[in-house]
């Protein structure tokens, strides 16, 4: 998508099994922000790569209540949509569990109740 540029920041959120792919995503000069760990927080890093395009790493934290309703205010302004991956019934809930711990989708995943 970037020409092979690389992208200008990455927003992480997988953990051990994305975050290289996200330092290989990110442009020379690049950042990565990590939000998430949600398949492990254990990883060697690639750094050749960290170095090689000067890097930025930044772990980020939840905020307060206050900066999150300003996230919201600002994604419903902006009329930001998520990306839905699968919808299951509430009485399949340990089917999206498990549908989520294989990593085979893209998008949320959502259960209804």
């Amino acid at each position: 998508l970037t020409g092979g540029r690389g992208v200008d920041q990455v927003i992480e959120v997988g953990g051990k099994d994305t975050f290289n792919q996200s330092l290989e995503a990110a442009r020379v000069g690049g950042s990565v922000l990590c939000i998430g760990l949600l398949s492990g927080a254990s990883q060697q890093v690639l750094i050749p790569t960290l170095f090689g395009k000067n890097l930025r790493v930044i772990g980020l934290s939840v905020g307060s209540r206050e900066m999150f309703e300003g996230m919201c205010a600002d994604i419903e302004k902006a009329k930001l949509k998520p990306v839905i991956g699968a919808t299951w019934p509430f009485d399949k809930t340990p089917d999206a569990l498990r549908q989520m711990q294989a990593a085979t989708h893209f998008g949320k995943i959502c259960v209804e109740y």
